[in-house]
């Protein structure tokens, strides 16, 4: 009877942490103003809830006693649609993302699809900068991830796909 209690006890804990810290490992940012929403780490704090033009966004800080900690994520969006004020298309999203890269020499990994496009650069310094812009109709929601390589296994790598494949516009 106790072997059978233990293996249930066993059982019973290693499914906890394994459902358990999955669930917390993100947390969702929701800007209602702009209808985007992406997950950020759970451990990260957020930081000056309302930063941009009219508040369109938030970042998230590494330390949050540190205002210009580098290991951090930015993220912002707008509904105000392209330069001319219209909705996003194939077409805009591509100009807007030639003009995003041009000039860039430190570039590892972009790429340019129809709503979106990423890019990942790496300094000489090891420090890294991740960025994705995705697009519907007017609005458009950014996330930029910056750390150096000491946090890649916090941001980058599956962490940083995960909040790249989160990113989601109403």
């Amino acid at each position: 009877m106790k072997k059978e209690f233990s293996s249930i006890a066993i059982m019973a804990v290693a499914f906890c942490m394994a459902s358990c810290g999955n669930k917390s490992e993100f947390t969702t940012y929701n800007n209602e103003k702009h209808g985007y929403s992406v997950d950020v780490p759970s451990w990260m704090t957020r930081k000056d809830p309302t930063i941009g033009n009219d508040g369109d966004g938030t970042i998230f800080l590494s330390n949050p006693k540190d205002m210009w900690d580098i290991n951090r994520i930015d993220i912002g969006g707008g509904s105000d649609g392209n330069w001319m004020g219209e909705d996003w298309t194939p077409e805009n999203v591509k100009k807007n993302y030639e003009s995003a890269i041009e000039g860039y020499n430190d570039l590892i990994e972009h790429e340019c699809g129809d709503n979106y496009y990423s890019y990942v650069r790496k300094d000489e310094d090891e420090y890294f900068t991740r960025y994705k812009r995705v697009f519907k109709g007017k609005k458009d929601a950014r996330v930029t991830i910056s750390h150096y390589a000491d946090k890649e296994e916090k941001l980058g790598g599956d962490v940083a796909k995960h909040i790249f494949n989160s990113i989601t516009i109403k």
